[in-house]
């Protein structure tokens, strides 16, 4: 409207200079050119000074929780920037179609200023946010440019419902108990108690592996690979192959993320040790947690949360085999997107989206 108020305004100027004499239509189209000039001229300063980042200070949370997400809005200029316009998405990757908020702010010159946007998910999974487009205009808003804005790859991991589920053991389970003090020579973990090797630090390393002292006196920084024990009770896989796997919907992953965790959750409160894993198809590898108690069950369901199920058949029991052979567990239980959970390829329970309490026996 107002680009058509201005064309307007500037064709009545046109038409006054042709049809009358004197000096003043001459000025007001002159202004009006002008004023379009530094205008446009300005929505160019004001697109190379504003910054525009998101930030999660809650990464964690529970389904149907409330949450923020922080938009970071800064003005580096001298010139006030009273309209901001953002797009704000989020999605996760089984999410059909990402949900879109459009967002309007003003900021001052030199300022840098928040806003908070309040969310709730329905169903668990990793929904990442991201800003699609951030346009600024000018100060009556005639111009506007895009601005491009940095990806914070921004994501925020909400809880499945993780329940007790009745879970007996077999005694000939629990007297396959580990040694603690047995760790497998071949190959790495996460059990900090016991280093497995210590080598020159890689993109990606976390900074908890960081072997301070050493890298103090080596120069560079230098990390700690953790042992892997061995003797672990029961081994509990995901498989995430279905056939459908583009009409899979939130409500089934949900359902199948939480009762995924809540085995886990319920053989840890059994005091079963064992071993969790899935195969992670945008990474491309197997992915696998030691779980020995509780806490390392929410510490597993952190990672699991990025799978995706995939519509190509791939033996997951199999494939754990090949990648870690020679592992012996006094169970395997396979659970699939059907909600059928096997026991050494015996069906013994069967989950459906709204959960049962059917026993369990490993």
């Amino acid at each position: 409207m107002r680009k058509i108020a201005y064309l307007i305004l500037t064709a009545v100027s046109i038409y006054l200079c042709i049809m009358y004499d004197g000096a003043a239509p001459f000025y007001l189209l002159g202004f009006l050119i002008l004023l379009a000039l530094v205008l446009y001229g300005s929505s160019w300063y004001l697109r190379a000074h504003l910054r525009v980042h998101l930030n999660v200070q809650i990464p964690v949370v529970e389904k149907g929780q409330e949450f923020p997400v922080e938009i970071w809005v800064e003005n580096t200029g001298i010139l006030p920037m009273p309209k901001i316009r953002l797009t704000l998405l989020h999605d996760s990757d089984y999410v059909g179609k990402p949900e879109k908020k459009r967002l309007i702010l003003g900021i001052g010159p030199k300022k840098k200023e928040r806003q908070k946007e309040k969310f709730t998910m329905k169903y668990a999974g990793r929904y990442y946010f991201y800003v699609t487009e951030a346009r600024v205009y000018d100060v009556i808003r005639l111009f506007s440019k895009k601005v491009s804005v940095r990806d914070d790859n921004v994501f925020v991991n909400v809880l499945p419902t993780i329940r007790e589920i009745p879970v007996e053991v077999d005694p000939r389970t629990r007297q396959h108990m580990p040694d603690s003090d047995e760790y497998a020579t071949d190959r790495k973990g996460e059990d900090v108690s016991e280093i497995y090797a210590i080598r020159e630090y890689r993109p990606g390393d976390s900074m908890k592996t960081i072997h301070w002292k050493l890298s103090a006196r080596m120069d560079h920084w230098m990390v700690k690979e953790f042992s892997f024990p061995q003797g672990v009770q029961v081994l509990l896989l995901l498989d995430l192959y279905t056939a459908s796997s583009k009409n899979f919907r939130e409500e089934e992953m949900d359902a199948l993320l939480g009762n995924f965790s809540s085995l886990s959750y319920s053989l840890a409160g059994k005091g079963v040790s064992h071993v969790a894993a899935w195969y992670d198809d945008a990474m491309g590898e197997l992915q696998r947690c030691r779980i020995d108690d509780e806490e390392g069950t929410y510490a597993m369901v952190d990672q699991l949360l990025a799978a995706v199920p995939y519509g190509w058949k791939y033996d997951i029991e199999n494939g754990y085999d090949k990648e870690y052979p020679g592992e012996i567990f006094a169970a395997s239980l396979i659970l699939d997107t059907e909600g059928k959970l096997r026991n050494n390829g015996t069906v013994i329970a069967e989950f459906s989206t709204e959960g049962q309490e059917q026993q369990v026996i490993v």
